[in-house]
């Protein structure tokens, strides 16, 4: 790629939507030998803001205004970005040296809400409740794993297990009172864990809540039974995130775009943000990289 000139480039098309707005999509002079597909990528500088827009909390649309790139190119690299995303998790987040996961599930819905549906089980055909269900270490805020789909048992022990992949050592594990965790951490680990449940208790006379500690199986450290970390990372999804914003229209339409979007994201918050405690990406803190990973690597992927 030559350097990030605009005076090194073309027009690809004079009648393309793009330019009939006033903005130019172009292409360098010196790869006009490739082939005609090629032609109608971005360059790097143009692919690299968009990314930046999409993983600080912007909408499809909202980035196609900032980036004078129509919708359709967006989503179509978000697309492309959010397989490279989740090659590269799947390949570097191996062996992680963790002692301590908080699991968690962050709701939000494709196209409309459930209650919404008139018929509900189309729900199951793309539409209705989706949970992201996450495991995060507390010690070097790395997500470990994630997994789209059900607050069932079924979505719960696919999690587990593709969680136990990742480990390299035992752990101790701490959940919410979702029964869900008791199935799947026995289908997963069987015994070989320390796992131990917060439940939240609430009188329902006086309305007042309490906490307690279930001891499921191994010997947890109570003082460290929590998931105060992992909810403090959902708040930095829905922040992140705009398919996670509140009372925005901004949703997934499809459960495909939706995991893919999660993926940049994921790829974006363990591998390219510097964490304000640690001073180091979360990657760095469990020792999966030596360096801060920037967007144009995941561009180099894509090529």
């Amino acid at each position: 790629m030559c350097p990030l000139a605009w005076e090194h480039t073309i027009p690809i098309s004079q009648n393309s939507s793009t330019l009939k707005r006033g903005l130019g999509v172009f292409s360098c002079t010196n790869y006009i030998h490739r082939k005609a597909n090629d032609l109608n990528s971005l360059p790097a500088f143009r692919q690299f803001s968009i990314l930046q827009c999409l993983i600080e909390g912007n909408s499809i649309r909202s980035t196609s205004r900032l980036c004078g790139a129509s919708p359709t190119t967006c989503l179509t690299l978000l697309r492309r970005a959010g397989k490279a995303a989740i090659k590269i998790l799947d390949q570097h987040v191996r062996d992680v040296p963790c002692k301590r996961i908080e699991a968690d599930e962050v709701w939000t819905y494709l196209r409309t809400k459930r209650e919404n549906l008139k018929y509900p089980p189309r729900s199951t055909q793309g539409e209705g409740d989706i949970w992201l269900w996450v495991a995060l270490c507390p010690e070097t805020k790395l997500v470990v794993s994630w997994k789209l789909g059900c607050r069932g048992n079924r979505t719960g022990t696919v999690f587990m297990h593709d969680l136990r992949g990742r480990l390299k050592n035992r752990i101790q594990l701490s959940t919410d009172g979702h029964d869900a965790y008791l199935e799947a951490v026995e289908a997963a680990f069987g015994k070989d864990i320390d796992y131990a449940r917060k439940v939240v208790l609430i009188n329902k006379i006086s309305g007042r809540s309490s906490t307690v500690i279930q001891v499921i199986s191994g010997s947890p450290d109570h003082d460290l039974a929590g998931t105060s970390y992992v909810e403090r990372f959902n708040a930095t999804l829905r922040n992140r995130c705009r398919r996670y914003f509140r009372k925005t229209l901004a949703v997934s339409k499809t459960m495909e775009n939706h995991e893919l979007a999660v993926a940049l994201n994921m790829f974006a918050y363990n591998f390219c943000n510097v964490h304000g405690s640690l001073r180091v990406t979360p990657a760095m803190a469990a020792g999966l990289t030596d360096h801060v990973w920037t967007l144009h690597e995941l561009l180099q992927v894509l090529e």
